[in-house]
């Protein structure tokens, strides 16, 4: 049995855009967890394991595209739990 950390960060854009509106935030994610590998054969593990993370995104910007005026406003924030179970397959 192994057990591990893991720790990832990601930078994120998101765009909407449709008929009458374009808009876009930028944002960052954080996660941390942890697990642990159970070894089932020379390159195949049992992987056990869940990690917690937290997004943000900075000023969300909206223009509508009929008038074009524009309007901003704070992009949001949320979490994310993940559980998993699966096999880690060496190659």
């Amino acid at each position: 049995i192994a057990p591990y950390l893991s720790m990832r960060l990601s930078l994120l854009k998101q765009r909407i855009s449709d008929a009458q509106y374009d808009g876009s935030s930028s944002g960052f994610t954080g996660n941390g967890g942890a697990g642990i590998l159970y070894r089932l054969g020379s390159r195949m593990n049992l992987d056990v394991g869940a990690s917690f993370g937290y997004t943000t995104f900075g000023t969300l910007t909206i223009r509508d595209k009929t008038n074009g005026t524009t309007v901003s406003g704070p992009g949001g924030s949320g979490s994310n739990l993940v559980g998993r179970f699966g096999l880690a397959v060496g190659i």
